[in-house]
C-alpha cells in the first residue's frame, strides 16, 4: 500500500464546536485556554437602538482605490440601500 487516503464525510462546519479547537494548534498560535473559551462562547451582542455611523473619509488612512467623489458617494450610502441592492435570501432554507 503506497499510501492512506483520508475522508472526513462530516465536514468542520457540521462538527462540535470543541471539536474544531485542537490543543496543539492553540498551544503554537499562543492563545490560552480562556480565549478559546471565549472564542467558544463569545459575549452575546446588544444590538444598539440606533445604527452606528460611518466614520467621516480620513484621507491619511487607507481605503479603498476609487475616484473620491465616487469613493464619498459609496460612503454615504446607507447599509439598508447595499443590502436591498443585491438578492439576500439565503440559497438553502434551514
Amino acid at each position: 500500500m503506497i499510501g492512506r487516503l483520508e475522508f472526513d464525510p462530516m465536514p468542520a462546519l457540521f462538527r462540535r464546536q470543541t471539536e474544531l479547537t485542537k490543543p496543539d494548534e492553540t498551544l503554537l498560535a499562543g492563545i490560552s485556554d480562556e480565549e478559546v473559551a471565549r472564542y467558544i462562547a463569545p459575549a452575546s451582542y446588544q444590538r444598539p437602538a440606533e445604527a452606528v455611523a460611518q466614520p467621516a473619509f480620513d484621507p491619511t488612512k487607507p481605503h479603498l482605490v476609487y475616484p473620491e467623489p465616487v469613493y464619498q458617494a459609496i460612503l454615504r450610502t446607507p447599509d439598508e440601500a447595499f443590502w436591498n441592492s443585491v438578492e439576500s435570501r439565503p440559497p438553502v432554507e434551514v
